[in-house]
């Protein structure tokens, strides 16, 4: 073998993939990283597959301690606000592989601020483009209280809004995320099915018809992008309570909750459905494989590194596809927009 040919199966042994989170400061887009960190190691995360994922030791280090703050939240019942939101923009990043094996993908997850939409527009699209799967976090109790009054003012649905129509382009023949978090008093687990509070409906129509209705419109007007509305439980043991305004802005303020007591008191950290926004992402790859594989044509050096990796890494790719298994599609307030025919099925 030449050392071209050494140098060429080097390069395909290894796949790098990327996320962009989008939203403003302060919705939780940190404390969402370390579930999602924790929610895929666990029996609902990549179970009955053999991927596996950790996340890269500065990464860890950091993750781990924001994991500790939460848990000090719960153990010294603190107020949760008192962690301090992330400024600037910020990035993740771990190891995905097989159970057993030297991890074979990179995954960075780069959370961008609003202020970054407005001041560099042109670095965040680029950084779009250049990724497979965009989330925009939304701050569920704004979204859902006192008839959203405060939703632009926390979640800048305007800004972002703005920033797509502007950049619509770097969306093609991507995956964009709604993701609303802290969605505990929405969507409340802790209770039997006939106690349940569940509004999710309400929040998927206040999604789609109301607040993000022009956004949606204009990536569907892409025809090849895939959207999709994915609540998350961001730490599982705390409701949002009231909004307290603190002379520049409404402040959401939350209180322990378990679903038996009336004071929480056996409230505990465990996020719900934090695995999902990887498994929606390592699902729609893998069908973005299978739509291109046997097709001719020029590719992007993105989509020509997927076809090289998966094309040598088989293992990897079967496995990609029984994650979709464990894709939420429909119920507890996930529901396909658009573009369900950009995943993998039980048919393909």
């Amino acid at each position: 073998m030449s050392f071209f040919d050494k140098f060429k199966d080097k390069a395909h042994a290894h796949l790098s993939l990327n996320i962009c989170m989008l939203g403003a400061r302060g919705v939780g887009k940190t404390t969402v990283l370390t579930s999602i960190f924790n929610d895929s190691r666990s029996k609902d995360g990549f179970a009955r597959t053999r991927i596996s994922m950790m996340a890269k030791p500065e990464t860890r280090t950091e993750l781990a301690k924001h994991r500790d703050k939460l848990l000090e939240v719960f153990s010294k019942r603190t107020d949760i606000a008192v962690i301090p939101p992330s400024k600037g923009e910020h990035i993740f990043k771990f190891d995905l592989g097989l159970l057993g094996c030297t991890p074979c993908v990179d995954l960075t997850v780069t959370d961008y601020p609003g202020e970054k939409l407005e001041q560099e527009p042109e670095y965040v699209s680029e950084k779009i483009r250049e990724s497979e799967v965009v989330i925009i976090a939304i701050d569920a109790p704004y979204l859902m209280e006192d008839g959203g009054a405060y939703n632009e003012e926390k979640n800048q649905v305007a800004l972002v809004t703005k920033f797509v129509e502007d950049n619509l382009d770097s969306f093609d023949d991507k995956l964009v995320m709604l993701v609303p978090l802290k969605c505990e008093k929405y969507l409340d687990l802790l209770v039997e099915e006939s106690r349940r509070k569940n509004r999710s409906e309400e929040m998927f129509r206040l999604i789609c018809d109301k607040f993000y209705m022009r956004l949606i419109s204009l990536l569907q007007s892409k025809g090849k992008v895939a959207v999709v509305v994915a609540p998350i439980l961001t730490v599982g043991g705390v409701v949002f309570d009231r909004f307290v305004y603190d002379g520049q802005m409404h402040v959401s303020k939350f209180k322990f909750y378990d679903g038996i007591t009336a004071d929480g008191a056996d409230a505990k950290y465990f996020p719900v459905f934090c695995a999902q926004p990887i498994i929606y992402l390592l699902s729609f790859v893998a069908m973005k494989y299978k739509r291109y594989r046997n097709k001719a044509g020029f590719f992007g050096m993105l989509l020509q590194s997927v076809f090289d990796f998966l094309d040598k890494n088989e293992d990897f790719l079967v496995e990609m596809v029984k994650v979709d298994k464990l894709r939420l599609k429909e119920g507890n307030g996930y529901k396909m927009i658009c573009g369900s025919n950009l995943f993998y099925s039980k048919n393909d």
